[in-house]
């Protein structure tokens, strides 16, 4: 067996070059904060260059790990920092060597000589691990195998997604032809194994004399390759005489396989002689062809080959002179022979899992993104809201339509009013009790009065930062009037717009979220009444509900089962809309482009062909909901034809009727709880949240006040001592900066201290008399909603919200909006219920307060009653709907 020797290296100065483009593109700060992280792959990649490559057992799988650790850490670069030897671009000189010819080179600025010389490395140990295996054992063997078919894909791996985009530059060995080269020589050295396991196992002998065939063939392959060019001129004639070695052992055992099938048939049919004559004079052909290839093969090399060899000539004698004197048939030429058929099971392996693995502790990174990548992910973030926003609302709209169809024609109550003679069935009173386990009635009373208190608290809060940012602009204002022209140092009021704007926003958000209060207390006292059924105990409950009239028959079975099978045909239907819609969800959620972007930003290709191609992944699941849609219309107007039939053959009595309305009302007052409890609980955490980021401002506009008066006392100081003719003390000469603006969320760095100057860090005040410096280019960062935000889910403390809050800028029409409900979020325009403004939120467990999941055993839910357009618990994935079209709508 053989093994492919690993590329060897120079040094290359990572560090240095990286804190470079850092400290150049995004401030000082930043450079020193990434400086420790450079430094770590530093000397990850000085440790790669000493890594051996030889070893088997624990040495290799060392080895292994430490290569797969530096490719995840370069990978991850990758996808934040542009290399290459172009302006703007992180310049770093790769050199790597042949491993076949060490005395050649390539060297390239590119990145992808790096990672592809880094992954053939990773399958050199693996070819080395396979070489090491003991295929004395079947674990062995096994093992050696499943080594050398995972080097095959790796090395497939380096040709079809790294070295492919890399024009000229390479050695030999990383050339498409050295890498097919490569996995040929790995799967035939798998094919030999499973030939070897094969023969130990001792399978049927055709088996064995296609599986040798096939490895044959696959050795013969990789000679061919190799004597091609570039390969030709790196390929030693030793490599050579092998793999030609084990091509002619391969075909000798094959045809000696062949003589052996023909010799038992021979046997039981007393024909077939001269066909094994000419098998084994084949086989004895190949066998003496390698051994004349091998030469100077060390003897257990060629141990077997020889062995066989003996085993060959002996039986040919031998029934060569049986032949001769008894059988005397016809010997045909040996050339005229059927070929023999060869099977190949070995398959290229899958990549290791870890190598796709993201590199822990690296999250610095996330936050390197140039700011023209920012805006386009921005852009395409918005793209892909607007689409699952869309989406969600049309599967929306579309199961509010179907409960409405179904709660008008009194479907499913009519057919569960049949099926209980008296008492509150089972599972309906199994939910009342979950009820109560959350408070009932009264804790929800308290939960909606709780909502006043929180929105008094945000008010204070944003009311303190608006009158300390007014007071300091007065302040300035006053001064400036008072001093004149002395008084040189940008007013506040060009300062602070940014702070003023956030307050603004603020206050706008905390309207919206009194409106949405305002809606879920008139919808608790309008319900105050129905909901004290829940605090009823099952007795009183049995007491109240009318039992079914016993003089009514189920005179309708037939079509009371139709129309059950067609409701159970709809809550499939809406269970696999709501799958697509989940799935839309979590690929939106997942969606992070930046690797994309980043790449079309350094090859000058046009962000709408990466939009085009990017957006086209969610084609499969919007088509899907379409679909869904357009067979939910024909399923109505079959379910309301079999209804209007059930109806004609079932007379419902007036007592069973009433029976109905109360099961009915019973589901409404479960409904509107978890309605309402769902709205009051999003409205508790909005609140929280919501504090946080006001807390934030406020320490943000702390910070701005306090600079600005320290920056107010010096001037002062020196506009006092210049009216008095006092000289000024020496001071350094630096110029002193001017007073920092933050955006909330932006403005604490992790050990708490003030971080940077959010308004342009560069911008300082001039001395008495000078000019402004050059203002330049600010750190882009995090930024509240609205604003262009970093990497999936945004950066820092106020980043893109999670998808199923509602989007900044998009109040009441927030999403995931859950299948069967109306659109969650606050206000809802158009459908009665509430909806916070778009703060982020944490989901937990149970969505919107909804009760946990799980379908109740033996009961279907019932949709609500006469309150069109309110929302149903349970929207959250996973949870338990109420709503017939995402439950079963009947069960016995």
């Amino acid at each position: 067996m053989l093994a492919i020797d690993i590329k060897k290296t120079d040094k290359a100065d990572l560090s240095s070059a990286l804190v470079k483009y850092i400290k150049s593109n995004y401030g000082k700060d930043e450079a020193k904060r990434a400086e420790p992280l450079f430094d770590e792959i530093q000397n990850t990649r000085n440790e790669v260059r000493g890594v051996f490559g030889r070893e088997g057992g624990p040495a290799a799988k060392a080895s292994r790990d430490l290569l797969v650790k530096y490719y995840r850490q370069i990978s991850l670069l990758e996808t934040r920092l542009p290399f290459g030897d172009g302006k703007g671009q992180v310049k770093i000189g790769f050199t790597w060597y042949d491993s076949f010819k060490p005395n050649k080179k390539a060297f390239m600025y590119a990145l992808a000589l790096e990672k592809a010389s880094v992954l053939y490395n990773v399958a050199s140990i693996y070819t080395f691990m396979g070489v090491h295996n003991d295929r004395a054992t079947p674990e062995g063997l096994k093992e050696a195998c499943q080594h050398f078919c995972v080097a095959a894909g790796i090395f497939q791996f380096v040709r079809d997604t790294i070295v492919s985009s890399v024009f000229g530059g390479l050695t030999a060995d990383i050339s498409p032809e050295g890498l097919n080269m490569a996995i040929s020589l790995m799967l035939a050295q798998a094919q030999a194994c499973y030939y070897e396991k094969a023969v130990k196992d001792k399978l049927n002998k055709n088996l064995l004399s296609k599986l040798a065939m096939g490895a044959s063939d696959m050795y013969e392959g990789v000679v061919n390759i190799a004597q091609r060019s570039p390969l030709s001129s790196i390929v030693e004639r030793p490599w050579l005489n092998i793999l030609s070695y084990q091509s002619m052992s391969f075909r000798a055992a094959a045809h000696y396989w062949q003589s052996v099938i023909a010799r038992e048939s021979a046997a039981q049919t007393g024909n077939g002689y001269g066909i094994q004559i000419a098998r084994l004079q084949l086989s004895l052909r190949y066998a003496d062809e390698a051994l004349r290839m091998a030469g100077a093969m060390p003897s257990t090399v060629v141990e077997g080959l020889t062995k066989l060899h003996q085993t060959i000539s002996s039986e040919l004698f031998e029934v060569d002179k049986d032949n001769r004197q008894i059988y005397m048939e016809s010997v045909p030429h040996p050339d005229s022979l059927p070929a023999i058929q060869k099977i190949s099971p070995v398959k290229i392996g899958a990549i290791p899992n870890d190598l796709y693995e993201r590199a822990p502790g690296y999250e610095i990174l996330d936050q390197l993104i140039p700011h023209d990548v920012q805006v386009m992910l921005t852009e395409y973030q918005q793209r892909v809201e607007s689409l699952v926003r869309a989406n969600s609302e049309m599967v929306t709209l579309e199961s509010e339509a179907a409960r409405k169809v179904l709660q008008d024609n009194n479907l499913p109550y009519a057919l569960e009013a049949l099926e209980h003679i008296e008492g509150i069935p089972q599972a309906l009173w199994n939910r009342c009790l979950e009820v109560g386990t959350r408070g009932g009635s009264q804790a929800l009373e308290n939960m909606v009065a709780g909502l006043t208190k929180l929105q008094d608290d945000n008010s204070e809060l944003l009311r303190n930062v608006e009158k300390e940012l007014l007071d300091e602009e007065k302040e300035d204002m006053e001064m400036g009037a008072r001093f004149g022209p002395q008084w040189n140092r940008l007013p506040s009021s060009s300062l602070n717009t940014q702070l003023k704007q956030d307050v603004n926003r603020y206050r706008d958000k905390l309207q919206q979220a009194t409106n949405a209060d305002n809606i879920v207390r008139d919808k608790f006292n309008e319900q105050k009444e129905q909901l004290m059924l829940l605090s009823k105990t099952k007795a009183e409950l049995d007491a109240m509900i009318p039992a079914k009239d016993p003089t009514q028959t189920n005179a309708a079975e037939e079509e009371a089962n139709t129309l059950r099978q067609l409701l159970g045909q709809l809550n499939q239907l809406l269970d696999e809309r709501a799958k697509a819609l989940e799935n839309l969800v979590k690929m939106a959620e997942a969606d992070n482009i930046v690797t994309q972007l980043l790449q079309a930003r350094q090859a000058g290709q046009n962000k709408e062909t990466v939009f085009t191609e990017e957006l086209a992944k969610y084609t499969p699941n919007t088509n899907a909901i379409n679909e869904n849609v357009e067979a939910q219309a024909a399923l109505l107007v079959s379910i309301l034809e079999a209804n209007t039939r059930f109806t004609n053959a079932q007379q419902i009595s007036k007592q069973t009727s009433l029976r109905a309305k109360f099961i009915q009302d019973l589901e409404m007052s479960v409904n509107s709880f978890n309605e309402i409890n769902g709205h009051a609980t999003e409205g508790a955490r909005f609140y929280a949240q919501l504090g946080d980021h006001l807390r934030r401002l406020s320490q943000s506009t702390s910070d701005f006040v306090f600079a600005r008066n320290t920056e107010k006392k010096d001037l002062l100081n020196e506009v006092q001592r210049s009216a008095a003719g006092v000289p000024a003390p020496p001071q350094n000469n630096a110029p002193r900066p001017i007073t920092p603006v933050a955006a909330p969320g932006s403005t604490v760095s992790q050990d708490g201290m003030f971080s940077r100057l959010l308004y342009p860090a560069a911008v300082q005040r001039p001395p008495m008399g000078g000019q402004p410096p050059v203002q330049q280019q600010p750190m882009q960062q995090p930024m509240p909603y609205g604003m262009p935000m970093q990497g999936p889910g945004g950066m820092g403390g106020m980043g893109r919200p999670p998808l199923g809050a509602v989007p900044y800028g998009y109040p009441g029409q927030g999403y995931p909006q859950q299948p069967g409900f109306p659109p969650q979020g606050y206000p809802q325009q158009g459908y009665g219920g509430p909806g916070y403004p778009g703060a982020p939120y944490i989901p937990g467990p149970y969505p919107m307060g909804q009760r946990p999941p799980g379908p109740m055993p033996g009961y279907a839910p019932y949709p609500p009653g006469p309150h069109a357009g309110q929302m149903p618990p349970g929207a959250g994935p996973g949870a338990q709907s109420t709503n017939p079209f995402v439950n079963p709508v009947y069960r016995k």
